[in-house]
């Protein structure tokens, strides 16, 4: 039977040899009980049997589970102590040895949740258990794919990859991918994510990176995947500036060099030189040469005019901002 607040009684099997009709409680408390209806109830008056022990932390690790407990009677003093301990798995078969202080089940299976619940035992008999816990045995996952790139901007990088081949007997809460310059050991930006793609930010363009990810679950962290290297995050190439120009061999030619502009991860194809009046009209001289080159000569300019020049490089990706010099007179 279950009293008011919620104790379990359960009758002895056999009733003593008078009056009284003996119970015995969960705790090892013994409570006779009248049998001639007055209700009157006399009690052992002290625990005999251990008190519940109490789990204090679980650990697993593959087809394991390692229970680590305290006995109950460090928890109420004076209560009678535990000549030994069992444990239960699922609430249900076959009481087993357990260690003192702690102990291990194997053979398990991974992936599987299962309950523990631990009690002490003396001459009197065996305790009441402990509540139970929940503990999942696994281990972490194996190493996800190589990642694959699949875009860069000037400042990030859009990989993908492929899944882990073992969740390790759980969930795999999510992939983290990084990126490191140099050989590095510090991480310059990563991405988490439960996907099988996702964007590193934070990089530098013209910048080499090599990429590796791992796998986490409730256990922990996979190897490391295979590592993609040279990852270099591409722009237009920057604004070159024209330096000088100066007169050529008559008035109607001028000589305009630049400085070089940054590849930005993409090498530069060539720069583009255009001729505007000094009011913004175009005049259709100018000139466009490879990228090895750092000036270039117009001709045919009209003489006595006001001239602006306008510099632009280009690379794979685009078309650099242009570079304004002037108003140049010849």
């Amino acid at each position: 039977m279950t009293s008011a607040d919620g104790e379990a009684w359960f009758p002895r099997d056999a009733a003593e040899s008078n009056s009284w009709t003996s119970i015995v409680c969960l705790r090892g408390l013994r409570v006779a009980v009248s049998r001639d209806g007055t209700d009157r109830v006399m009690t052992s008056g002290a625990l005999v049997r251990p008190v519940a022990p109490t789990i204090t932390d679980t650990s697993v690790g593959d087809r394991t589970i390692t229970v680590t407990y305290s006995p109950g009677s460090d928890r109420v003093s004076g209560s009678p102590v535990a000549t030994g301990f069992q444990y239960q798995l699922n609430g249900a078969g076959p009481w087993r040895t357990a260690g003192a202080n702690s102990f291990t089940i194997s053979r398990l299976t991974n992936g599987t949740t299962y309950t523990v619940r631990v009690r002490g035992f003396n001459d009197d008999g065996a305790g009441v258990a402990s509540k139970p816990v929940s503990v999942t045995p696994g281990v972490v996952p194996s190493a996800p794919g190589k990642a694959v790139l699949d875009s860069v901007t000037a400042t990030s990088a859009v990989i993908q990859w492929t899944a882990s081949t073992s969740n390790g007997g759980l969930t795999i809460s999510g992939y983290t991918y990084s990126a490191y310059t140099g050989g590095g050991a510090t991480p310059v930006g990563s991405c988490t994510t439960v996907e099988l793609i996702c964007t590193i930010s934070g990089l530098s363009t013209g910048v080499k990176y090599t990429i590796k990810g791992i796998a986490t679950n409730a256990i922990g962290d996979s190897a490391t995947s295979r590592v993609l290297g040279s990852v270099i995050p591409k722009d237009v190439p920057s604004t070159p500036t024209i330096t000088n120009v100066v007169a050529g061999a008559t008035a109607r030619i001028a000589v305009v060099s630049w400085s070089a502009a940054t590849a930005n991860g993409s090498p530069i194809t060539g720069y583009t030189l255009t001729t505007f009046t000094n009011a913004g009209t175009a005049v259709n001289r100018g000139c466009s040469v490879n990228a090895n080159r750092t000036s270039c000569t117009v001709t045919g300019l009209p003489t006595g005019g006001s001239y602006e020049f306008r510099l632009t490089a280009t690379n794979a990706l685009g078309t650099s901002t242009q570079d304004t010099y002037g108003p140049w007179t010849n």
